[in-house]
């Protein structure tokens, strides 16, 4: 019996894509008639994932970043005071 492994195998297209980069749109609505994401994606609300500084960077490309909730409220605000910042 022959295994095969990603060496010996070829994926080959049926038909290729003629949209072009700037026809694309990734844009998506959560919130219907209020929040249009420019992309489709929320970080996770974890301390080592998304902090502020990261939820304002993410905020500048239209993609929503939760600050976690597991912190003292002086530190929450500081967090949201960064995510302002940098948006």
């Amino acid at each position: 019996m022959m295994m095969l492994n990603y060496n010996n195998t070829t994926l080959v297209t049926r038909k290729i894509s003629t949209i072009q980069h700037r026809n694309g749109d990734t844009s998506s609505m959560l919130v219907k008639g209020y929040l249009i994401l420019g992309i489709p994606i929320i970080s996770s609300p974890m301390p080592d994932v998304t902090n502020g500084v990261m939820a304002g960077v993410l905020a500048n490309s239209e993609i929503i970043g939760l600050i976690h909730r597991f912190q003292n409220i002086e530190r929450q605000v500081q967090e949201y005071l960064y995510a302002v910042d940098y948006a």
